[in-house]
């Protein structure tokens, strides 16, 4: 085989594994407790599931220095017009923390999870979070295509 078609044979082979991966996404998001309380804020990762309707991802939460406090996933399913997951983490202490969250969006209720990190591209996403019954409040996030 010449070289022009071992060098064309390459790039169909890369381009062809490229296509295959999912695209993802990332960003950063900002929460607050109580209607205007204290603010968190921390990195997000998302990872299209096996439906268009379900996404997974993993999230940090970073003190004022911007050093990582805790971490964990977190997942979710669009069911009707609505968008709710659940998200679990770990301290660095080791105290474990989970909770639900729901998005509230201006796209039409059709709207795929890939569209609302779409959305967040430019505008920002955001909604409501809950931990057992003692906290609660906003976050919203800011994304960019990680591919």
């Amino acid at each position: 085989m010449n070289r022009l078609a071992r060098t064309l044979l390459l790039l169909l082979s890369l381009s062809l594994a490229a296509a295959a991966q999912p695209k993802t996404w990332g960003g950063t998001w900002v929460a607050t407790v109580g209607s205007g309380g204290r603010a968190f804020r921390g990195t997000w990762d998302a990872t299209p599931g096996r439906d268009p309707d379900t996404v997974l991802g993993n999230w940090t939460v970073m003190d004022q220095a911007g050093a990582t406090v805790a971490d964990g996933t977190w997942s979710a399913r669009k069911a009707e017009k609505i968008w709710k997951g659940s998200w679990q983490a770990r301290g660095r202490s080791g105290q474990q923390y989970a909770g639900t969250w729901r998005a509230q969006s201006q796209l039409p209720p059709s709207t795929q999870f890939a569209e609302l990190f779409e959305f967040a591209l430019t505008k920002i996403a955001g909604g409501t979070w809950q931990m057992s019954t003692a906290y609660s409040g906003t976050w919203s996030i800011r994304a960019y295509p990680r591919q």
